[in-house]
């Protein structure tokens, strides 16, 4: 009996009957695999971006200055600062900080070159800014080991170099991109060449070139300072 069931025409029909189910039910699974497959990899894939920009986030997040307490601890600094649209986030300015009036109205921390740490930190800055001018050096010592970020620009002085515009650039640029902002420390940058070129071109017109002596008289630091040719004053 079981060799002719298993060999006979209704086995045949039977078996080819079955074969077109197993192959149409193959196909189903395979391609209802694949749905998933695809499925799951996009599902992946986009959690995997996800992660991926959620890491880059934390790291800029990171990397990016805290700049919401500012502390200038020397003037020209404090100037760029406001000029950089940042003002408004100073806490701390030194006694040489006099423009603009906003700046000047602060004078909280002392003298850029005599200053202590106590009056900086009461502050609570997120960042502090200075010039290689701003010391004693103990000082900066304490602000660095207090935790909080301390930036000492390093670009030249602009009173030395004789390059009024590059040097004046650089600082800006440094200060800009200490705090986060180099565009718009470019634009600024743009903004002070044209500055600069325009009062260059002026001074050249003038028919009369007077002699001029200028002092700088502190009388309570009894400090008397006679400027010469290479100094600042001279390069203005």
């Amino acid at each position: 009996v079981y060799k002719r069931f298993a060999t006979g025409p209704n086995a045949r029909a039977h078996s080819t009957r079955s074969s077109h189910r197993f192959t149409r039910a193959a196909h189903a699974g395979i391609g209802f695999l694949l749905l998933m497959t695809l499925v799951f990899s996009s599902a992946l894939a986009g959690r995997q971006q996800a992660a991926g920009a959620t890491s880059l986030d934390r790291a800029y997040r990171a990397a990016a200055p805290n700049t919401s307490r500012i502390v200038a601890l020397n003037g020209d600094v404090a100037e760029m600062i406001w000029a950089l649209g940042l003002g408004g986030r100073v806490v701390g300015t030194d006694l040489s900080a006099t423009y603009p009036a906003a700046a000047a109205r602060l004078h909280n921390i002392g003298y850029q070159r005599m200053l202590t740490a106590e009056p900086i930190l009461a502050l609570k800055p997120t960042i502090i800014l200075g010039t290689p001018d701003a010391g004693p050096p103990s000082v900066i010592k304490q602000l660095r080991a207090s935790g909080v970020p301390v930036v000492i620009i390093k670009s030249s002085d602009t009173a030395i170099t004789g390059n009024l515009v590059p040097a004046v650039q650089a600082r800006i640029a440094e200060v800009a991109a200490a705090l986060g902002v180099p565009a718009t420390g470019k634009h600024l940058n743009a903004t002070v060449g044209h500055q600069i070129a325009a009062a260059e071109a002026l001074a050249l017109r003038g028919k009369h070139k007077p002699r001029v002596v200028f002092l700088l008289i502190q009388a309570q630091a009894n400090t008397y300072l006679i400027a010469g040719k290479g100094s600042s004053f001279s390069t203005l």
